[in-house]
């Protein structure tokens, strides 16, 4: 931890939280003054995409819409990226765009 505080600027932790949906990864940049949180979970394999990205609107209703989602599609290292709003925007858009937007994540 002090390695990398020395070398990054950086502290990182995890944070068990009873009943969340996973640890909650923390790393406080402090170069940079900012904070990222990270929890990493899986969507229900039984829906499509728009599901998915239904349910995870669901699921994150009262979240700010600048909240950043990092989406992976299976065995693919790069992530689909998307604020909530832009999420919100394109759900309530013409599927197709969904379509086209989650092609790569499932």
């Amino acid at each position: 931890m002090a390695e990398q505080l020395c070398d990054e600027g950086k502290l990182t932790g995890q944070l068990r939280i009873p009943g969340a949906i996973s640890d909650l990864s923390v790393t406080a940049d402090l170069r940079s003054g900012r904070i990222m949180l990270q929890a990493d979970f899986g969507a229900p394999t039984n829906k499509g995409a728009k599901g998915r990205v239904s349910w995870l609107l669901r699921e994150l209703r009262e979240a700010p819409g600048e909240l950043v989602i990092e989406a992976f599609a299976e065995r693919s290292s790069n992530p689909e990226l998307a604020t909530l709003d832009e999420l919100r925007r394109t759900l309530r858009g013409p599927s197709r765009a969904l379509s086209a937007r989650l092609r790569g994540s499932g």
